[in-house]
């Protein structure tokens, strides 16, 4: 069975350079790559697969999973990874609320804390 590496996804430019850096992750260490966007129900409705393969464009490889869930996006990523027993979770340092104080977004901070699984934190692209 492969291993999983899981990536948190928002649409940010931190969460398009987390896809890249999982990406290189997944091919050093034999992985596959599980793509997991978690929609805010109260706040906005998700996304269907084919919006995340468009936002993607060739930044990925193509046989990455698309997991699209609702809730809150620490916990269902938290989630989705144990359930997967996923090697690595990778994630951007801040997500697309655009709000980028000194320390890591709320849901890096919370997976820093919370996880027992790796966690890769890759910042934004300049």
């Amino acid at each position: 069975m492969k291993q999983v590496v899981v990536v948190g996804i928002d649409f940010s430019e931190a969460a398009r350079a987390a896809c890249s850096a999982a990406c290189d992750l997944a091919r050093a260490t034999g992985s596959c790559i599980q793509l997991v966007h978690v929609a805010d129900s109260e706040r906005r409705p998700g996304p269907d697969s084919a919006t995340v393969r468009e936002w993607l464009a060739d930044d990925a490889a193509e046989d990455v999973e698309i997991h699209c869930r609702e809730g809150t996006p620490w916990v269902e990523l938290l989630r989705h990874a144990e359930a997967e027993n996923a090697r690595f979770i990778v994630v951007g340092s801040h997500g697309a609320s655009g709000f980028q104080p000194l320390a890591p977004g709320s849901t890096t901070a919370r997976l820093l804390t919370r996880s027992t699984i790796p966690v890769l934190v890759v910042p934004g692209r300049a």
